[in-house]
């Protein structure tokens, strides 16, 4: 390991054991918060190992390399579980262990480097060493897992989003950019290793690759000590009035697949449905309800979700999510042409939003102008 490489895994490890300290004293910590604390130490744990090697003599030198040269096949099930545990606010049971797999027989798969001694430990260590079938499939587990989990990962977001669209009136559309902007790092990151490890592990993006995976994990952890609910959806479990099953490739199921336009249904009685929908939302004016999701207005109307769901879908072409926002969007313009002095976000907020980055983003959806170009143009200078 050269110089530069030994410099920056002590700086990963101080700033990991760092990110640790602070998320293990946290008094807002979440499960979420935990598996970043796991990953961080995780990453001690890979990072710091070469060091304590290449400076002692160790008869165990073995072993903690062994252990930590694979630790990073955990990361992905980390990745995965932190986006659960983040979105949903699940806890974390003895089902979700078994995402932790592909470490398992990465690790039994090299039991017997485990035992070498100080001394053949140094001679397989050196650059040239050739791998081995045992190591040919560890490698195999370890950049397996990591595809497997970000597909995987992908897959989750896209359903909760859904979910969010059609239980949910509000919800904050950076929320999902984030995780997105989240999962795109974290694969890239992924390709970097794999590239540096066809270059070889003395290779310059090698260097790079322990750097940059550094930075992301300790961002992460400092975006869940400072706002450890930021990413949370509580209202969406309510809203499915559904409990998650704890088996975690369950969790990525939601429990209600999307409807299909040839539901339960027929089509005299969507309609009916839909219209006596409508006209309760117009009339009792439920859209201004910031926290109105489609179990709430269902259960006042006296109708199944499932019903309302699929009438809403079938006869407007828009989820819940879009249908009740036009209403809130069309009530909030026709306040504002009433009386200009308003100020626009006590407006929205009356209107039903539930946060300014939600109101834009649904306006400029809907209208193709943001709030401040459509009370421009609706009050020129």
């Amino acid at each position: 390991m050269s110089i530069l490489q030994q410099y920056f895994h002590a700086i990963g490890v101080f700033n990991a054991l760092f990110i640790s300290l602070l998320l293990a004293l946290s008094n807002t910590s979440n499960t979420a918060s935990k598996i970043v604390l796991w990953w961080c130490l995780s990453w001690v744990a890979y990072a710091i190992t070469p060091l304590i090697v290449m400076h002692t003599s160790l008869s165990s030198a073995g072993f903690i390399h062994t252990f930590s040269f694979w630790v990073p096949a955990s990361f992905g099930a980390l990745f995965y579980l932190y986006l659960i545990f983040t979105i949903g606010g699940q806890s974390f049971t003895k089902r979700d262990s078994l995402d932790f797999l592909p470490l398992v027989i990465c690790l039994w798969l090299n039991l017997d480097y485990a035992s070498m001694s100080y001394q053949q430990f140094g001679h397989f260590r050196q650059e040239n060493e050739t791998l081995d079938i045992q190591h040919m499939i560890g490698f195999f587990f370890l950049y397996g897992q990591a595809i497997y989990f970000l597909l995987k990962s992908y897959r989750l977001i896209r359903r909760y989003q859904y979910q969010a669209e059609t239980h949910l009136s509000n919800f904050d559309p950076l929320l999902f950019r984030s995780l997105l902007l989240i999962l795109f790092a974290n694969a890239s990151l992924w390709l970097l290793e794999l590239s540096s490890s066809v270059l070889g592990v003395h290779s310059v993006l090698a260097v790079i690759c322990d750097l940059l995976f550094t930075l992301y994990l300790c961002g992460l952890g400092l975006m869940q000590w400072k706002m450890p609910n930021f990413l949370v959806i509580k209202e969406l479990t309510q809203a499915s009035a559904v409990q998650t099953q704890s088996n975690s490739s369950k969790v990525s199921e939601p429990n209600e697949q999307p409807i299909k336009t040839d539901g339960a249904l027929d089509t005299e009685t969507s309609q009916e449905i839909y219209q006596l929908t409508k006209n309760y939302v117009e009339q009792q004016q439920s859209f201004l309800d910031s926290e109105l999701t489609i179990t709430k207005l269902s259960e006042q109307i006296g109708l199944s979700k499932h019903y309302v769901s699929e009438a809403i879908n079938k006869n407007s072409g828009k989820n819940f999510h879009q249908f009740i926002n036009e209403y809130r969007v069309a009530w909030f313009c026709e306040k504002l042409t009433l009386n200009n002095k308003v100020k626009l976000l006590d407006l929205a907020l009356t209107s039903g939003f539930s946060s300014k980055s939600s109101f834009n983003h649904v306006f400029k959806k809907i209208t193709g102008q943001t709030p401040s170009q459509f009370k421009a143009a609706l009050y020129p200078d």
